[in-house]
């Protein structure tokens, strides 16, 4: 083993060289992108019933007559923003729900198939699971999340252009009616908002967020992302969830208590956050939600399991 590692110990630090080359390249170009490509959010999806196209068409025809530019990258979806600084766009990222090209190759092996198929089964759930996010914050929480339309069917009548800037600067023109995307008001992070806001108006944002959750609750709604502080903002000094990606229906949450410990933990990191930097507002907080869940309240502990009827 020795010998032979030392008669080709140039080929094998050549190969080394050129891995960690072609590494490096690799990771520098998506901290440049973001990982983003076009082909990346679009998508062969069939329309189905499932899925909706709503909201306040016209407007975001207006909204679509500008530019959008690259701001961010979501666990599921690549995020835009209007060139006027009012919207923000979104589509999915749809590489997340690909199976390895890697394997096609080997699918004649049964093993592999079955692997492959069972992998595509399992993302397109995944997928159609935070479409169906979408939906709910479509047809239930439009106010609460900011919306002005959905569009998760592909369709031939808008016949409108979108004109994106990615990370790197490079402009893309897509056909509205062929992507899967939604239009949202932007909102300044809730985090931010806390830490100037004086302490009325901060109780009055707390009481306000507040009083959306259980509502929702009422409706039977639910967010598996207990990351609440990071996922909501502020408009208008109004509330309202920035990230709509995980919202689902709960039958149980509709019931006398059936969300309390949903609320305790959706609320947690947020009053935890509170303590260090406005520890008035925590006290507030924590007081409102003594009031919302009762005596229950003192005994509880976070829990970040999910949630199923």
């Amino acid at each position: 083993m020795r010998s032979f590692v030392i008669r080709h110990s140039r080929k094998i630090i050549y190969s080394i060289l050129a891995i960690t080359a072609t590494f490096g390249v690799g990771r520098l170009y998506y901290e440049l992108t973001d990982g983003f490509w076009e082909s990346n959010i679009k998508s062969e999806l069939q329309a189905n019933d499932k899925r909706l196209n709503a909201g306040d068409e016209k407007l975001a025809a207006q909204i679509l007559n500008q530019p959008f530019h690259y701001l961010a990258k979501g666990c599921q979806a690549y995020c835009f923003i209007s060139e006027d600084g009012q919207y923000v766009l979104k589509f999915f990222k749809y590489q997340r729900y690909q199976t390895s090209p890697f394997l096609e190759p080997f699918r004649f092996i049964p093993k592999v198939d079955k692997y492959v198929k069972e992998r595509k089964a399992h993302k397109m759930e995944k997928l159609e699971f935070f479409m169906q996010a979408w939906v709910i914050a479509s047809q239930k929480l439009s106010n609460e999340s900011g919306l002005i339309y959905v569009h998760l069917n592909k369709s031939d009548h808008l016949k409108k252009p979108i004109v994106i800037y990615d990370k790197l600067g490079m402009k893309h023109v897509l056909e509205s009616d062929q992507m899967e995307f939604l239009i949202q008001r932007t909102a300044e992070p809730l985090t931010k908002k806390l830490v100037k806001v004086n302490n009325e108006d901060g109780k009055a944002l707390i009481d306000d967020l507040l009083n959306i959750l259980v509502q929702e609750y009422k409706m039977g709604v639910g967010d598996h992302d207990p990351a609440l502080l990071q996922n909501t903002g502020a408009y208008n000094n109004k509330p309202f969830h920035i990230d709509v990606g995980q919202f689902y229906l709960n039958p149980s949450f509709q019931s006398e208590k059936g969300y309390y410990q949903d609320l305790f933990n959706r609320t947690y990191e947020m009053r935890e956050w509170l303590k260090e930097r406005r520890p008035e507002l925590e006290q507030h907080l924590t007081q409102k939600l003594k009031e919302i869940i009762g005596e229950d309240f003192n005994q509880m502990k976070p829990f970040f399991g999910r949630f199923r009827d």
